[in-house]
Order: structure tokens, then sequence, then C-alpha cells
């Protein structure tokens, strides 16, 4: 029996493509440059590449993050002055975007009394205001966020810490996430009950509960 739900935040909780978008079109203008579709579409290209390299355990979230921030500085040619990184995580920390009908959801399992948590690789303060600018901070008991925990998902180091702290037994928790390695794998190899959140409808290749959307999420 699901005695708490761990829920990943982007691409789960927080819609990260509106959020992307609304990030990168402040950050041009915090660094004076132009944007357009072109400049979305090569972003999207290097940063959908390099987090694919992380959720498969072949980069870490600051690996990504300096290899973004090399791409994308080479790209818009800017040497002095704010980094492209830093005027990206500024505007990142104020987009906040919720997936459609997830509001729903968090408060019909509010409402019944099932204490919520976040799972989410990332930097705690960021995630901690967009939740809040989100305005569905409230919901939940605690965010695990990877900075703060010392671990990112799918080690099981991250899932071990999140146990620990809130008291439950593994097969009493459920985790919901986008990513079938840092989020599915990661939870199955440390025991948990998993459901993937897959709004895109991509193959995967073992059976787990899945939705597409929260219209078809049940508890």
């Amino acid at each position: 029996m699901t005695k708490a739900v761990f829920f990943d935040i982007d691409d789960t909780i927080l819609d990260y493509d509106k959020c992307a978008v609304i990030t990168l079109r402040n950050a041009c203008k915090t660094l004076g440059v132009l944007y357009s579709e072109k400049v979305q579409s090569e972003y999207r290209r290097v940063d959908d590449a390099l987090w694919a390299q992380q959720k498969a355990g072949i980069l870490t979230i600051p690996e990504v993050l300096e290899q973004r921030n090399t791409h994308m500085m080479d790209y818009f040619g800017l040497q002095d002055g704010m980094s492209f990184q830093e005027a990206f995580i500024e505007a990142f920390a104020n987009s906040a975007a919720l997936t459609d009908g997830v509001e729903a959801v968090l408060q019909q399992l509010k409402d019944r009394g099932i204490p919520l948590y976040c799972a989410s690789n990332g930097f705690y303060e960021v995630q901690i205001n967009r939740m809040t600018k989100a305005g569905v901070l409230h919901y939940f008991d605690r965010l695990f966020v990877s900075d703060a925990v010392g671990f990112e998902k799918p080690n099981p180091a991250f899932f071990a810490h999140c146990l620990q702290e809130t008291g439950f037994a593994p097969d009493e928790v459920l985790m919901i996430g986008d990513s079938i390695t840092a989020d599915i794998k990661g939870a199955l190899n440390a025991g948990w009950n998993v459901c993937y959140f897959n709004k895109n409808g991509k193959d995967i290749d073992f059976d787990c509960p899945q939705i597409r959307s929260w219209n078809e999420f049940e508890l």
C-alpha cells in the first residue's frame, strides 16, 4: 500500500519546455543578445543532448551546465561580463509553468492525507523558488534536491537518503517521474514503486506502470 508519493519536478510537476522558452528569452535580454527561434533551436539541441548524457550517467549536472555554458557563450560570441549560465539560472529560478492537470492531482492526494515529496536533480534554492512561484510548494512536506542531498538520481544513495529522512520503507512509496534512467530505474533499483510520466508517448523497453497525462493518474 502506498503511504507516500515522491514527484520529480521538471517535466513532471513543472513543464520544462515552457519554462525553457521563458528562461531563454529573459536570459538573452539580460545578456543583451537577440532572442530568436534559431537561438531557441540551438539551445534545445545542445541542452537535450547534454541532459540525455546526464540521465545516462555519463555527465554530472555541473558538467552539463559547464558544457552548455561554454557552447552558448561561443554561439553568442560572448567573452566578458555575465556568463550565459549566470543569466540562465537567474531567469530559470523565476520560471514556473505547471504541467496540465498536476495541481488537481496534488490537491486530491493532499485531501486524502497522503504525504507528498519532491525528488529532483538540480539546485535546491532554484527549485524551491520555482515551486513557490508556481503556487504548489505548500502541497509538499519536503523537497529533496540533489545538490542539498549530496547525490544525484539515479544514485541509490539519493533514494536511501529520502527514505532515511522520511521514515518510509521502499515498498511504501511511489516515485513519479519522466526520466526512465534517473526516476524509474533509479527508484526500481531502490525497491520503490514507480509510475512513469510518459507525456510524449515514448516507447520503453520494459513494462512498468505509466501515464501520458495527469487525467490518467489513479492511486
